[in-house]
Formats: structure tokens, sequence, C-alpha cells
């Protein structure tokens, strides 16, 4: 797998923080049994904004509303701009619960972010829920350990769009 991010953040405030960004990835299919194993290329660009609630000195509320533009390779070899490509809108939203203990520089982090594709019908596209530690070693230098936990559906449920598209 190959993704190269670039993304601006403007901070408008102590709470909210609104960003872009163009993303450009490479990816094999998730599930090892897929034979043979091909790569799809796409480019994202997204928008987002998000605010942050600090209801004590240790525990806080981050909400985040994410607007994706997603196009995606239709064949398996490289990413050809003439080409015409797929184009999937999709709605992310995240709510996550964080607690931090700043005397020995770690936060713990809990959410659920909800994903939905818009075409004709809003779709669910995912549900995926993470769970980290941090621990932060200087203001700009940190290492997080986490677990995810998606859920999607079947494939056939979320209307007539190709597996492919839920990445």
């Amino acid at each position: 797998m190959l993704i190269l991010h670039n993304r601006a953040v403007y901070k408008a405030s102590d709470a909210w923080r609104f960003g872009a960004a163009l993303t450009y990835s490479a990816q094999k299919p998730q599930n090892p049994n897929t034979y043979p194993r091909p790569v799809t290329y796409k480019f994202r660009t997204w928008h987002e904004a998000a605010c942050n609630q600090p209801f004590s000195k240790r525990f806080a509320l981050n909400y985040r509303i994410r607007i994706e533009e997603r196009f995606l390779s239709t064949h398996p070899g490289h990413f050809d701009l003439a080409e015409p490509h797929p184009f999937v809108f999709r709605h992310r939203y995240r709510a996550q619960l964080g607690y931090a203990i700043k005397k020995a520089n770690l936060a713990f982090r809990a959410s659920d972010e909800l994903f939905l594709i818009i075409s004709r019908v809003l779709l669910f596209d995912q549900n995926q829920v993470y769970m980290s530690v941090e621990k932060r070693f200087n203001p700009a230098l940190a290492i997080e350990l986490g677990r995810i936990r998606r859920q999607v559906p079947p494939v056939g449920s979320a209307a007539e769009l190709p597996p492919a598209w839920r990445k």
C-alpha cells in the first residue's frame, strides 16, 4: 500500500479547526484471499471542520465532519488522468472522547465514525470504532497505538456500489 497525503489546517480558535487535503493511494484488496491481487489507484480530496470541547482538565469531546470527493481507477495499472473515473461523494462524521494524563504525557481516545455515501440516495458505507493510547515525547513527537473495528454492510446491500468503492 502506498499513500501520499498533503494537508492544510486553519485554526480559527482554540475550539475550531478547518482543513483540506489531497490524497493519492495505491492499494491492494483488503481481503487476503482475493487472487489475483491487483493494485487499485485513487485520488481523494477532502474538506473538514473539527470542534474540540474540553469539559474538564482531563476529558474532552471532539467532533469532526468531513466531506470526501473520491476519484477511483476502474482497472489495475497506473492512474491515467485522461481516462474517465468513477466519482464517489462521501460524508464522514466522527465523535471522539479523549482522556489526558498530562504528567505522564499520555492520552486515551475512543471514537466512532459513520461513513455515508451520497449518490441518488443516502447510503450507509461503514462504521468505524477506534480506541488508542498516545505517548507524547515532546510537542512535535508522539507515538499512538490503536485498534480499528470496521462494520461494513454485506456486498450488495449498500445499493449496487462495488466493494472497491468502500475503501
